[in-house]
């Protein structure tokens, strides 16, 4: 059941994700290096590349989600 409620947030949150895509909000640049590794965490770790987020806490000027 947790795992099916986890799939079920995820994918709320994915619906969520898609419906603000093209907002053009100010962002933390720090918030979309974490949602890219969210996103490519699986296709690295098969391709046994590491990834290191090193990125300091700074605002983006622009659509985070096409940053991304």
């Amino acid at each position: 059941m947790d795992k099916i409620n986890s799939q079920v947030q995820y994918l709320s949150k994915t619906i969520d994700d898609f419906r603000n895509f093209f907002r053009g909000d100010t962002s933390d640049i720090k918030d979309a290096f974490c949602k890219l590794e969210e996103l490519t965490k699986d296709s690295l770790k098969d391709n046994y590349i590491k990834y290191y987020n090193k990125s300091v806490d700074t605002k983006l000027l622009l659509n985070e989600n096409l940053f991304i």
